[in-house]
């Protein structure tokens, strides 16, 4: 498969309060992965901050999360880095699986494009937590 055929977009999920040196590193770090490793392009990564609804401590207002996302994207160096405000609209916490099926529904319109999503150290051991990630996520069928 040549590497213009396994085009992939990487989504962030989180806070992003704020949005960090390390989180633009991750996108980075995956997207040479990507290519390097697995003879992918990243056509895109999509940043997703959660809705001021998530019950975290401390948590900015979603506006000002964005503001704070879109100042860093715009400073990465990578053009396809962007942020999306779809999921901090949301009038309610928006479980992560959910978030994927949005954008993955989106991305349908062009065939050629999977997502992967991209998890910081705090979603990985979120995954350990007792209930906290329904079964029917956990056990969701591959997106992308």
């Amino acid at each position: 498969m040549s590497i213009s055929s396994r085009r992939i977009v990487l989504l962030a999920c989180g806070s992003f309060n704020p949005t960090t040196v390390m989180h633009l590193r991750l996108f980075e770090l995956a997207r040479d992965h990507l290519r390097l490793e697995k003879n992918c392009h990243v056509a895109r990564g999509i940043i997703s901050p959660t809705s001021d609804a998530y019950e975290k401590k401390g948590l900015a207002a979603g506006h000002h999360r964005v503001a704070m996302a879109r100042l860093a994207a715009a400073t990465s160096g990578w053009d396809s880095l962007v942020v999306d405000q779809w999921e901090v609209d949301q009038p309610k916490w928006t479980e992560t699986a959910k978030v994927m099926r949005h954008f993955q529904t989106e991305l349908d319109k062009d065939s050629q494009l999977k997502l992967k999503l991209l998890c910081g150290g705090d979603l990985l051991e979120s995954f350990a937590v007792p209930n906290l990630w329904s079964e029917e996520d956990v056990n969701a069928p591959r997106i992308g």
